[in-house]
């Protein structure tokens, strides 16, 4: 029967050092070519042709357009601790990195920026919330000691979509290992608001197509960083420049939504 299959880490099959990654890149390079199966990566081919080359098609990752209904996106309620970081922001805007929190995700880094300028979170109150992963635990004290706020806990999703309710910026500026579509990015993106990502990535290529305002950092620059942040944040969008981004946002989940209705059925992509 006609079948897809959403291709969610294409980019490991171009890790050229690892054994594994190279063959994973053959045998995609096979699967694609099977008779009524559809491989449909999370991002376009048009931000990654190399993607073309180990899927079918490509499309935005339903993490880019899930908050839209399919009349307009919908924006998430408060939660008690989007009031509680609204209370305790005083007035300060607030950065936050939703999620599970690793090196990965940048927390260590954020964590060294903190650290070095010591008048930053005077400034701008710095939100880390969910789970420190181990490879990250080294870096709580020194995110903490500098004026980080840290939820080391697991978060329900009316907590974390809240979030983005309260945020000024959205942290997303990820390690150098870690390329690829984001929900964290995807759902500051899908309300508007502003992102902290690194140079060079999936996810500023995603942003550059759109009026998403974006602060671009090198990763492991922390002095730079702290420069940046140190700067009034770009503001989020609103009024008629977001009904235009919605837009946007809509024409990706109509697209996503056709392109497996196709392929199911065994038609050609539109």
């Amino acid at each position: 029967r006609p079948t897809v299959g959403i291709f969610l880490s294409p980019q490991r099959c171009f890790v050229t050092s690892e054994l594994k990654c190279r063959l994973k890149k053959i045998a995609f390079k096979v699967y694609r070519r099977v008779p009524w199966l559809t491989l449909v990566t999370i991002t376009p081919f048009d931000i990654e042709p190399r993607y073309a080359e180990v899927a079918n098609l490509g499309a935005h990752d339903p993490q880019y357009w899930d908050l839209h209904d399919g009349t307009q996106i919908v924006h998430p309620p408060p939660s008690g601790l989007s009031r509680e970081i609204v209370e305790e922001a005083r007035g300060r805007a607030v950065l936050c990195l939703p999620g599970s929190l690793s090196h990965e995700k940048g927390f260590g880094f954020l964590a060294d920026t903190l650290a070095a300028d010591p008048g930053l979170a005077q400034r701008l109150l710095v939100v880390a919330a969910g789970k420190v992963l181990p490879n990250a635990r080294g870096s709580v004290e020194r995110f903490t000691s500098h004026g980080g706020k840290l939820v080391d806990r697991r978060l329900e999703d009316a907590e974390i979509e809240s979030l983005y309710t309260v945020a000024d910026a959205i942290w997303c500026c990820y390690a150098p290992g870690y390329d690829q579509a984001s929900g964290v990015f995807g759902r500051a993106m899908q309300l508007g608001v502003p992102v902290v990502i690194r140079s060079g990535t999936l996810i500023e290529a995603v942003a550059s197509g759109t009026s998403l305002p974006v602060l671009v950092g090198e990763f492991g620059d922390a002095a730079r960083m702290a420069k940046l942040l140190s700067l009034p944040l770009p503001g989020r969008l609103k009024g008629a420049e977001l009904s235009l981004h919605g837009e946007r946002i809509q024409s990706w989940r109509q697209h996503f939504i056709h392109v497996v209705e196709n392929a199911l059925s065994g038609r050609a992509a539109p």
